[in-house]
């Protein structure tokens, strides 16, 4: 990986790591990891949902609704160690009693079934939602104001389609301590298919079942290592004979897993870094995960003095998260400092030592 574009006399080089550490903090949310994110997925119980009874009195193609019922909900933020990128939501209603009655007074009674409508919101983020009537339906048949008891039946669990959050506001509302508030809805529809009526009524109050996926990546996590990251690295050209110039060439990575890298800062370290140049790395904008840049250092021939010369050169290097793209909770001021040494010592002047004098003979 290290890659000296001259020849010196000696090299020494090393980096090494300072790990980060990070509390997990996002309550009652188990972790998984996939390819490149990290998820979590959790799940919310909402208040009972009772919707209200409804009655069909007419054959044809549309039913009736009942009236709505509903339920409260909270689910908790997003308040992990690295960067909220998506957000996924749905809701399951569970299986759910509905018991018939008619008011048909004939021998074959009234037929028909009912389903249910399902929707949920979240309170502060109106544009996430999802709804959907149930797969599957009750039917019966043959119910009359004669039938005792009631016949009921099951309407089968249904779950809404996912929605997702992917703009900037919504992932920000997401991001932090706390939790957000919802509602789960449901409307009970009743549809006659034969006879003079059919009611469909709700014979239990039940929950629906929240189920909501983070998915984040870690901070941008800069080093001179392809793996192991490596948040300093010292470099000698050793010796070097007078007014000959060198180069080193090294590179900066953004580790696997980790949100887009840029450089906010090369500052060399007491103000002064001699009579070395530092090039390739200031201005990065967004080095992907497990990708690298280039920089290279470079020393300026100097003349030779009295004595050998010692010289050295020490840069700070402050890397945060790219401003590129869409997530909640990234540090764009710089969350990492990275430290690059290097040394090189020039040889002294060497005094010429005058030829023999010749003698005739």
């Amino acid at each position: 990986m290290w890659r000296p574009v001259n020849e010196p006399m000696k090299a020494i080089m090393k980096y090494a790591h300072h790990p980060r550490t990070g509390k997990f903090q996002l309550c009652a949310i188990a972790l998984t990891v996939m390819t490149g994110l990290s998820a979590h997925a959790a799940t919310a119980t909402s208040g009972t949902i009772n919707p209200g009874s409804a009655t069909d009195g007419s054959t044809g193609s549309s039913s009736v609704a009942g009236s709505a019922g509903t339920g409260a909900f909270n689910i908790t933020k997003y308040n992990g160690p690295g960067v909220l990128t998506g957000a996924s939501f749905s809701a399951t209603f569970a299986d759910e009693t509905i018991k018939f009655s008619s008011s048909s007074r004939s021998e074959s009674g009234s037929s028909g079934y009912a389903y249910g409508l399902g929707s949920f919101s979240l309170s502060s983020l109106p544009t996430i939602t999802g709804s959907t009537t149930s797969a599957n339906t009750a039917s019966v048949s043959g119910v009359s104001s004669n039938t005792h008891p009631d016949p009921t039946k099951t309407l089968a669990a249904y779950t809404t389609p996912t929605d997702t959050a992917t703009t900037q506001s919504e992932l920000n509302a997401l991001y932090g301590a706390g939790t957000l508030s919802g509602t789960v809805s449901e409307t009970l529809y009743s549809h006659l298919s034969s006879g003079s009526s059919l009611t469909a009524n709700n014979q239990g109050n039940r929950a629906a079942t929240i189920t909501y996926n983070y998915t984040s990546l870690g901070h941008a996590n800069g080093g001179f290592g392809s793996t192991s990251g490596g948040n300093s690295l010292s470099y000698s050209f050793g010796t070097i004979a007078s007014n000959a110039p060198a180069t080193y060439a090294f590179d900066l990575y953004n580790l696997a897993n980790s949100w887009g890298l840029q450089v906010v800062s090369v500052t060399p370290i007491s103000g002064t870094s001699g009579p070395f140049s530092l090039t390739g790395i200031s201005g990065l904008s967004n080095v992907i995960a497990g990708d690298h840049a280039a920089g290279t250092v470079t020393f300026a021939g100097q003349a030779a003095q009295a004595a050998d010369k010692f010289y050295t050169g020490d840069w700070q290097i402050v890397v945060a998260d790219s401003t590129f793209g869409t997530a909640a909770g990234r540090t764009f001021s710089g969350n990492e400092t990275l430290t690059l040494h290097v040394d090189a010592t020039v040889l002294k002047a060497v005094t010429a030592v005058p030829e023999p004098e010749s003698y005739a003979m």
